[in-house]
Order: structure tokens, then C-alpha cells, then sequence
């Protein structure tokens, strides 16, 4: 047996009674005795009851041919069949069974090319077999059939569509509030221009707002009304549609309005540029004192370099944060004082140029000292100090050398703090320079403290390429700060060189019992366990 169609019985039925094609005879329940047999199409006949022989021959042949799945013999039965209604039929019929290729040959004979384009679109644009016959359904006008295809195949943005392609918008919205929000301003926007279509104003703006187009939409549909449009910009106090209707106000020369919207919108650099246009010069001044708008106070900044008032437009650059601006006016009219303290607030680029500004002027070495000290270029600024002899400004640059600066200028430095008794600072110097050795002997020659920090500063790292001379290194350190006292110190270094008999030695004269027992446990070397006993 082969299945060629099944359905549910209804539940007045009890019974089947008989079989005569296109129909299918029941026995219905006691309570329709007025009407004790019903019947029923079956499928592949619907609405073809009253065809003519011929046609009920070629349905039979076709539908006993499809069940069996020869399909080539199934289509030769119904070739001869020439009514656009019977090809419809059929074409309904393979919603059901999802034959597409059937579906386009009954769409070829009805002559529907449209619909056999949206059908092929459907199959390149989608992979689900349900969108393809959903499709189909919408194309033959089974619309609940295609509804539930679509869910069947969880495409809910297709559903959406077909939704608003029914003019079903509750049904589109509470589908994309459900299932499909990265459709739903879009929704909300195709709501929208459906309303204004029909002249809904009203309903129109409220789907724009929450489509988020109204800043758009809503200028575009009420133009033809500015008194509507200005109220509802007015009512809606949106910043950005504030500003737009600023901007259409100024255009029209109503520069009191525009100011108004301007001033609503929180758009002080527009605000600044109409009080510039009228010469209002003071308000605009006050407006960028009030507010310190960085874009408001560079507008004015110019306007007032254009008038000469250089003064003025040095100070609204500052306000600006537009240093380069104001350091290029304060060069022009050489206002050294002022160009110091711009520099110091601008980029390295510019504290550079302006230190070379202040080298090449002249008499001003001590500004173009600190700038290049500020701007990075300490080896320049060390050189500058050398030359002029500004050993002030070197004192003060010496607390941010390091090992990244030329060793021969730290080597430079550090002679000339020994030449004015300022060992510790040459210490420091010595030990950037990596000239270890000689700052060990002048920690010890001139009773500098030798510190933690000063003691790793000097001490190599495990990997370093020289492993004796790291040993040998830390040694001279141990033994530096056991000569100043630092036992802790002098103990950690020798322990570090491996030393163990010096680091006991070291621990003893610290007189830290506990630390004296801890350090004979770890070492179990007889030797160290001896001399602690004695």
C-alpha cells in the first residue's frame, strides 16, 4: 500500500462509508439525523467536483503517478488539461505536499510569470524548503498556510514582512517585539510611512519617534506647516532637532530666533558665530567665559586675531586648548613671558621649538633649559646648562636622569658634582652611568648610605651575560654595607654571591637571633652551623 494522501476525520464522524471518486462518503453521529451521511473532496479533486470526464481521468492518472513517485508519466497525465483554474488548483494542492517542481509547471500554464520569479528569488535568498512554499501559499493566496509555514521554519523576519505586506501591523509589531527586534525600528519606520500615507499626521510621528527617524521624518512631512513643525519641536525638545530648526531659522535671517533654538540646543560655537556676525563682541566674549566651549572660544579666537586684537585671541586659544595657535601668535609679537607659560601647557613638539626660539634669541638660556629638560631633550638641555653655566637649572635636571641618557653625559654631570661636593647626587649619576665601582667607592670615601634601592640599582640581573663580575659585584656591595652597618643588607648580597661565611658573618654582627637560627637551618653547611654554635 502506498499512502497517497491522509487527514483528520471530523468528530461528528463515525464512520466511513464508502468510496466513490472525487468523493469520499461518512456516517455521521446521531445528532445530525437530518443529515446522516456527509461527504468529502479528496485532495487531489478539490473543486474540480463537477469537472468533465476527461479532467477527472487525468487527475486520477496524475494522482495515482505522483503517489508512486513517477513523477515524468504524473505530468503527461494532466498536459492535455487546459483550464487556468484546474492548473490553480493543483498549484494550491503542492502547498500541501511541497512539490515545487509541480508548483511551476501548474504557475507556467496559468501563465503567472510573477509568481514563479518571487518563488526562484525566495530559493536564492533563503535556505528553508518551508520560505520557498510559504512562497508559493503567498502567490495563490493561502495566507494562513504561509503564516504558518514561516513560523514552522522559525523565520519570523519573513513572517514580519508578510504581515505588513497584508496591511496586518498589529500582528507585524507584536511579531518583532516577539521574535524579531533587529526588525523592529524598521517596523516601526514602515508603520510609520504607512500612516502618513493615509493622512494619519498623528499616528505617523509617534511610529517615527519610535523607529527613531523623527528627526528626519517629522521636518519632511510637516514642512508644508512651519507653525505645526516649530510647536512640535518645541513640545519634543530634542537637541539635535533644535539645532536644525536653529540653522532654518538663521537661514531665513531670523538671527533672535535661531539664537533662542541655538541656546536650547546647547550649541554655544553657533551661538558664538551669530553674536560674531552681528559684532556683538562682548556677548560672545561672556558666552565663552560662561560656558569655556572649546569650539565657541577657538571661534572667537580668530575673529579676534582677525581684528588685530591679539591679546584677546592669545587668551581664547588658551580657553581653546589650542596652544600651537596661541605659541605662534606670542612669537610673532614676541611675548616671551607669555609664550613660557604656553609652552609649558602645549606638546613636546611645541616646548622644543619654543626652547630653540628662546637658545636662538638669546640671554634666555634658562627657559630654553627647562623646556628642553620638559620636552625631553635632557641631553640638549644638560649641554645648554654646561655652556652657559647655569648649574641651577643642572641641579634640578639631575633628579630625572637615568640610564637612558648618553653615559658620557652622565659621566659629565656627575664630575660636576664632585667638583661642588655633592657626592650623593654623583653617587646617582655614577650608578645610571653603569660606573658601579667607582660609586661604591665614593659611598664608602664620603660616608653615602647605601640604601635597598641603591644596592639593586647595582645589582645585575641572574641572566646577565658577565656571571663573575656579577658575583664579584655583589660582593663589593656586601661588603660596602657591612662596612657602613647594614648587616641585613651586607647579609642578603653575600648570600646572593653565594658567600655563605661572609652573609653568617654579616648575620652575627646583626644580633637578629631569629634570622640566626632560620638562616643555620636552610644553610646545613657544618662549617656555618659551627661558627654559629661558637
Amino acid at each position: 500500500l502506498v499512502v497517497q494522501d491522509h487527514f483528520k476525520m471530523d468528530p461528528s464522524y463515525t464512520g466511513l462509508l464508502g468510496m466513490d471518486t472525487p468523493f469520499c462518503y461518512f456516517i455521521q453521529s446521531g445528532q445530525h439525523r437530518d443529515q446522516c451521511v456527509a461527504r468529502k473532496t479528496m485532495r487531489d479533486f478539490v473543486e474540480f467536483e463537477n469537472g468533465d470526464q476527461v479532467t477527472k481521468a487525468a487527475m486520477m492518472s496524475y494522482s495515482y503517478l505522483s503517489a508512486i513517485g513517477n513523477m515524468d508519466e504524473a505530468f503527461k497525465a494532466i498536459k492535455s488539461i487546459k483550464s487556468p483554474s484546474v492548473w490553480e488548483n493543483m498549484a494550491r494542492m503542492c502547498v500541501k505536499t511541497k512539490r515545487l517542481d509541480v508548483a511551476f509547471v501548474c504557475l507556467g500554464n496559468m501563465g503567472n510569470a510573477a509568481a514563479v520569479k518571487a518563488i526562484r528569488d525566495a530559493q536564492l535568498s533563503e535556505v528553508e524548503v518551508d520560505a520557498h512554499v510559504a512562497m508559493l501559499a503567498i502567490q495563490v493566496g493561502m495566507h494562513e498556510e504561509a503564516e504558518q509555514l514561516y513560523k514552522n521554519c522559525h523565520r519570523y523576519d519573513l513572517l514580519n514582512i508578510f504581515y505588513q505586506a497584508s496591511n496586518n501591523w498589529t500582528q507585524a509589531i507584536e511579531c518583532a517585539e516577539k521574535h524579531d527586534r533587529i526588525h523592529l525600528r524598521t517596523t516601526f519606520y514602515c508603520y510609520g510611512q504607512y500612516l502618513e500615507d493615509l493622512g494619519n499626521k498623528e499616528g505617523a510621528v509617534e511610529n517615527f519617534e519610535k523607529s527613531g527617524t523623527f528627526r528626519f521624518e517629522v521636518p519632511r512631512m510637516m514642512m508644508d506647516d512651519v507653525d505645526e513643525l516649530q510647536a512640535y519641536i518645541l513640545k519634543r525638545k530634542d537637541k539635535e532637532l533644535m539645532k536644525w530648526w536653529a540653522r532654518y531659522l538663521e537661514s531665513l535671517g531670523d538671527m533672535e530666533a535661531a539664537l533662542f533654538f541655538y541656546k536650547q540646543s546647547e550649541d554655544y560655537l553657533s551661538m558664538v558665530r551669530i553674536h560674531c556676525f552681528c559684532e556683538n563682541m562682548k556677548e560672545a566674549e561672556q558666552l565663552c567665559q560662561d560656558t569655556g566651549d572649546k569650539a565657541a572660544c577657538y571661534h572667537l579666537a580668530c575673529q579676534f586675531e582677525i581684528s588685530g586684537n591679539i591679546p584677546k585671541s592669545i587668551h581664547f586659544f588658551s580657553r581653546a586648548q589650542c596652544y600651537s595657535n596661541a605659541i605662534r601668535l606670542a612669537k610673532e609679537k614676541q611675548l616671551d613671558q607669555e609664550l613660557m607659560n604656553l609652552s609649558m601647557l602645549s606638546t613636546q613638539e611645541d616646548m622644543l621649538s619654543c626652547a630653540q626660539y628662546f637658545e636662538e634669541k638669546g640671554g634666555m638660556d634658562d627657559k630654553a633649559i627647562a623646556l628642553y629638560h620638559r620636552g625631553g631633550s635632557v641631553s640638549k638641555a644638560i649641554d645648554l646648562a654646561f655652556s652657559s653655566k647655569q648649574f641651577g637649572a643642572l641641579q634640578l635636571i639631575s633628579d630625572d636622569l637615568d640610564e637612558n641618557v648618553d653615559p658620557q653625559v652622565l659621566h659629565k654631570c656627575a664630575d660636576f658634582f664632585i667638583e661642588n661636593d655633592q657626592f650623593d647626587k654623583a653617587v646617582n649619576l655614577l650608578i645610571a652611568s653603569k660606573k658601579f665601582e667607582e660609586a661604591l667607592r665614593m659611598c664608602l670615601d664620603h660616608d653615602i648610605q647605601i640604601t635597598e634601592e641603591i644596592a639593586e640599582k647595582m645589582t645585575f640581573p641572574k641572566e646577565h651575560s658577565d656571571a663573575k663580575y656579577r658575583l664579584y659585584l655583589l660582593e663589593k656591595i656586601g661588603e660596602c654595607a657591612y662596612k657602613q652597618g647594614s648587616f641585613h643588607l651586607a647579609t642578603k648580597k653575600f648570600t646572593q654571591a653565594g658567600n655563605k661565611m661572609k652573609a653568617m658573618k654579616s648575620l652575627l654582627k646583626s644580633g637578629d637571633t631569629e634570622k640566626i637560627v632560620f638562616f643555620a637551618g636552610v644553610s646545613r653547611q657544618k662549617e656555618i652551623c659551627n661558627g654559629l654554635t661558637n
